[in-house]
């Protein structure tokens, strides 16, 4: 069963690498003594803790030089911020000890190698290790892998910062009559940095992903505005030119079927025209057909899987900015009928706004909830607010209150919002926030689209 001490272990957050020693025959045994008690005692442990870490050191060493030919002993200084007095900062000596080779059975008197950590653990070194240290764990060490052994020993009571600062110090004074840990110390510093560079690499190709799927939802943003628009206009018109163009049609059906008095010329001018009307008659169902496209594009989605996906593309921005993003999510998938692509982007350009009006360490809140039962997502900022004028009509036309803002943003995100048969409310109040909420309707209304938003 884990101690409190064992589980000291899961809050470190600091780690100092300080020392690490090659051990390769015998001699260097004693030099792994005389390491660790000058580490504890420049970090402050007391003479029984300083004792204990010494001696355990070196028997593990003496084990590893034993049992795998040699390998090498970690010094680093960790600090936790759970432990003795509670609330404060406790720093301790962690130990890491690493066979270079898998374990010689000929080490053994009965020629047979540990077969299982347990077994592991019933060495004399390693139990000892586990009697005065606060924390000890066997990594491996069987089956053909090199002995790895962590452990730690509680008890600086000195301020992280000052041990920090001494660190030059402490190593200089560690390193002296050691030639090879300079060497080894470099080695694993120049394996850190070659670490640290490949995260970074992905990082940076992770944040270039983002940036382009950004730059990706703007181009969207615009392209969708621009269709939209021409869509409205010529459904508008198809819609005007409609029933003229049927009554005109059916006319001339009429005549061309009923009155045998028509001329030759004169019918012949008629069924010119008739083939105008139908030409027309096709032009105003194509658009019809547009629209009807629009509403097919329509799914069942998850609404916690398209906020999910707009946050994570929108969290570097947030980020960069230092504001810190609160999401509270059901644990229950809500599905509502949407254009995925059109959705995300409607939502993006509002995340975009209560980022920009958020002031720096503010934070923007988006939550999704039920409203009377209707889906809804909430994002809240703790921006300069909306000024009342501005408020009044925000809807009404294209506004903004950017300088080289277009105004076609909330506009347009209004159009996506009734087009998936919901709503959008904004409550801003100045100096305190803005809060934008998105309704969607608990049930689907097939016989609505573009086309009925027009005709109306």
């Amino acid at each position: 069963m884990a101690t409190n001490k064992d589980k000291d272990i899961d809050k470190i957050d600091k780690r100092l690498h300080v020392l690490t020693l090659v051990v390769k025959r015998q001699d260097d045994i004693p030099k792994v003594r005389m390491k660790a008690k000058l580490l504890c005692r420049m970090c402050g442990l007391d003479r029984v803790a300083t004792a204990q870490v010494g001696t355990s050191a070196s028997e593990m060493a003496r084990l590893i030089v034993r049992m795998s030919g040699g390998g090498i002993v970690t010094f680093r200084i960790v600090c936790c911020k759970i432990g003795p007095p509670i609330g404060q900062d406790q720093g301790g000596i962690e130990l890491f000890f690493e066979g270079k080779r898998a374990c010689d059975p000929s080490a053994f008197s009965d020629g047979t190698c540990p077969l299982d950590i347990e077994d592991l653990g019933k060495l004399r070194a390693v139990s000892g290790l586990k009697r005065v240290l606060d924390y000890v764990e066997i990594q491996s060490g069987v089956h053909g892998a090199p002995l790895k052994v962590k452990a730690i020993k509680w008890g600086i009571r000195r301020p992280w910062e000052e041990i920090s600062q001494k660190e030059v110090s402490l190593r200089n004074e560690l390193f002296r009559d050691t030639e090879e840990s300079y060497i080894e110390n470099l080695r694993l510093k120049h394996e850190e940095v070659l670490r640290l560079l490949e995260q970074t690499t992905v990082q940076n190709r992770e944040l270039d992903r983002m940036n382009s799927e950004l730059l990706q939802l703007g181009q969207d943003l615009e392209i969708m505005a621009r269709e939209h628009a021409t869509i409205q206009m010529a459904l508008r018109i198809a819609d005007r030119i409609r029933n003229p163009v049927t009554v005109i049609g059916g006319l001339i059906r009429a005549i061309l079927k009923k009155d045998p008095a028509v001329g030759q010329e004169t019918r012949r001018r008629l069924e010119v025209i008739r083939q105008g009307v139908v030409e027309l008659e096709e032009f105003v169902k194509s658009f019809e057909e547009l629209a009807e496209k629009e509403v097919r594009s329509f799914a069942r989605e998850d609404l916690k899987g398209i906020v999910n996906e707009v946050l994570n593309t929108w969290r570097p921005s947030l980020l960069k900015k230092g504001v810190t993003l609160m999401a509270d999510m059901p644990e229950d998938r809500i599905e509502i009928m949407a254009n995925r692509r059109v959705l995300k982007t409607a939502l993006l350009h509002i995340l975009r706004n209560a980022l920009e009006a958020s002031p720096g360490g503010g934070v923007v809140r988006v939550a999704i909830t039920r409203q009377k039962g209707k889906p809804a997502v909430v994002i809240s900022d703790q921006g300069p607010g909306i000024p009342p004028d501005v408020q009044k009509r925000l809807f009404a036309a294209p506004v903004t209150t950017k300088p080289r803002g277009t105004g076609l943003g909330l506009f347009l995100v209004k159009e996506i919002l009734e087009e998936h048969q919901g709503d959008i409310e904004i409550e801003s109040v100045q100096g305190k926030g803005t809060t934008v909420t998105c309704r969607f309707p608990i049930r689907w209304r097939e016989d609505t689209g573009w086309r009925s938003t027009v005709a109306q």
